[in-house]
């Protein structure tokens, strides 16, 4: 137990650290780590404030659920940015074509 400031007395609690899970071990690996800044608190909860394994089990069901839509919605994103970078790329050859054909015009 700290005094605080304030008048109040705060109950100090150590954090316990757990082990990873693999998942996010994997998304560090792969680069996606700050798609998962939402799940670690999650997580943190999870294991440090809920004392019941019927809140317990169902906190794992709900992450296990996050855990199995995380990878195809990460899959669908890259999907979806390699597309705009194919577009930008079409484009920018689009204009560099239009370009020469603009200075051979001219020149002719």
């Amino acid at each position: 137990m700290l005094w605080c400031s304030g008048g109040c007395l705060v109950d100090v609690v150590p954090l316990m650290l757990h082990p990873v899970p693999p998942f996010i071990v994997a998304a560090e690996a792969s680069g996606v780590a700050s798609c998962l800044r939402l799940l670690v608190p999650a997580t943190i909860l999870l294991f440090c404030c809920l004392d019941t394994w019927t809140a317990l089990r169902s906190s794992i069901i709900v992450l296990d659920t996050v855990e199995s839509l995380f990878i195809p919605f990460a899959l669908s994103s890259i999907a979806y940015c390699l597309l705009v970078i194919f577009r930008m790329l079409l484009g920018m050859v689009f204009h560099a074509r239009m370009i020469d054909v603009a200075d051979f015009n001219q020149n002719s």
